[in-house]
């Protein structure tokens, strides 16, 4: 999931902190790379063979169009609202660590470092549970709410006590808490599809919320420290975001 790739991007990165022309230089390799490695192990049968329909214009524009189910949007944001919460810390960990922590830039890197494999090591530990869990009671919606409010409750240690062990403890808790909210919630979300023709489109509007959130969280923080609200702002905010992301889970029907 991209919240992943974000953690593996700020380990790369926090071993370029104090050179970035070096580490900017390594970006569109990486870029390169990972194309490659996608093409080789994940090929594709050749379509060119197959029938093509005529191209309609009203076709095209349809594959945009959300559908307006109403537990499918509540599916979608409350994924959207719960990773937007997420990011208000993940894409601000460089300067959580060195303006409102204190640490110095050789400790933000290592740090950094550390916490983007105890947020590997932790959300696997949650996907793995949570998995098995859910098919055994067969539900879904208390999984997915119960791991909202636990990153929630993440967030308050380090709202309370700035250090480094509470930014670690915050990556630990909302690391397992974020692994059992995505293997779960994929699973809700296949469960809220309104359409069985559709399902590749709905599902991939659905995708938009794994996204989204990276770009409208910077501006929300942004606008807290602006605010003179500190990095507390932002981080309160993100706990009531995970808080509201629960309750719009909790209000679907369709599934259990």
């Amino acid at each position: 999931m991209s919240a992943r790739d974000g953690i593996l991007g700020s380990i790369v990165g926090a071993a370029f902190l104090d050179d970035l022309r070096n580490g900017l230089r390594f970006v569109p390799w990486i870029i390169v790379l990972t194309a490659l490695i996608f093409v080789l192990f994940a090929p594709d049968r050749d379509n060119r063979g197959d029938q093509r329909e005529a191209f309609s214009l009203r076709e095209v524009l349809a594959t945009f169009r959300i559908p307006k189910d109403r537990d499918y949007l509540l599916a979608l944001f409350g994924r959207l609202v719960l990773l937007l919460a997420f990011y208000c810390v993940i894409l601000y960990q460089l300067y959580v660590l060195q303006d409102y922590v204190g640490l110095d830039s050789g400790a933000v890197a290592a740090t950094i470092g550390l916490s983007g494999v105890v947020m590997a090591v932790a959300s696997g530990l949650g996907t793995l549970v949570s998995g098995p869990l859910s098919d055994k009671i067969g539900r879904r919606k208390p999984l997915v709410t119960l791991a909202s409010w636990v990153i929630a409750a993440a967030f308050l240690p380090l709202i309370l006590a700035p250090s480094r062990t509470t930014f670690l403890l915050f990556i630990s808790i909302a690391g397992v808490a974020y692994g059992f909210y995505i293997a779960v919630d994929q699973a809700l979300m296949s469960d809220v599809l309104p359409d069985q023709a559709s399902h590749g489109k709905d599902m991939g509007i659905l995708n938009v919320a794994n996204t989204a959130p990276s770009l409208i969280a910077p501006g929300i923080a942004s606008l807290a420290l602006g605010a003179g609200l500190g990095y507390r702002g932002p981080f309160i905010i993100a706990a009531a975001l995970a808080v509201v992301s629960g309750f719009l889970i909790n209000a679907i029907r369709r599934a259990r």
